[in-house]
This record gives structure tokens, sequence and C-alpha cells, in this order.
């Protein structure tokens, strides 16, 4: 029995995978704020969706490990239709190993706008934060 519920999930995670649309179904939405996350390995990536105000300047910072080098990217769902492939990215951080990441960025549409962040190198905790930049 197990073993078909995991052979099961793999599938389905897989088929998410190569459709691109698994990522808003598994999202946490916010407005703003922060949240506290783990990167396991190189590679390893976390998505966090907000919901944003058309013409409000934002600011995205994540905390990054001493030994460890993550970016953040922000999109857009343009066409509003969930599909990761159609999103434009409005802002990107790409800073060096130990070197928090910083996105200023506006919005020029108000809606839901997804966050990626991603462990280009390294692991470890990190803390994420969106708030308004006046």
């Amino acid at each position: 029995m197990f073993k078909r519920r995991a052979v099961m999930l793999v599938a389905v995670v897989t088929l998410m995978a190569v459709m691109g649309a698994a990522v808003p179904s598994f999202a946490t939405y916010y407005t703003t704020g922060e949240a506290d996350g783990y990167m396991l390995w190189t590679g390893d990536y976390d998505w966090y969706g907000v919901d944003l105000s058309s013409g409000v300047q934002y600011c995205v910072s994540v905390s990054v490990p001493w030994n460890a080098d993550f970016e953040v990217k922000v999109y857009y769902d343009s066409n509003h239709d969930g599909y990761a492939s159609d999103w434009e990215c409005v802002g990107s951080g790409t800073r060096g190993t130990g070197e928090d990441e910083y996105v200023y960025f506006t919005a020029h549409h108000s809606g839901r706008y997804h966050i990626k962040v991603y462990s280009y190198r390294g692991h470890g905790d990190y803390t994420i934060r969106l708030r308004r930049n006046y």
C-alpha cells in the first residue's frame, strides 16, 4: 500500500513539474510581512505569493547565510493563467556568497505576484521580508 502511494506521489509531482502549473497551488500568499525558510541543497527553491497594489513601490529582502549564495526573483502573472512559463520577471537580486538579497520594484498592476527564493550555492536558514518602500 505504501509503495503504491509513493509511486503515485512521484507521478503527480513529476506531472506537475512538467506542466509548469504547480507553483501557484503550493505558494503561500501574503500582502506584506516576513517568513522563515530553509534551503536543503544547491538548486533548492521556495515560492511565495503576494497580492500587491498598483503604483506602490515594494522591497523584497532575503537574509542569506554567510557561506551560501541565494537568489530572489519577483514575477507577475500578466496573462492570469497560472502558468509559470508565462510570468513576467519584474525584479531580481543576484548578489554574491553571504550577501543578503534585495529587490526594489513598483507594482504596475494590482494582483498576484510570485517570489522565488533559489539556492545558487549552499544551504541554510533564510528570512524573506516584503515591505512597502516609502
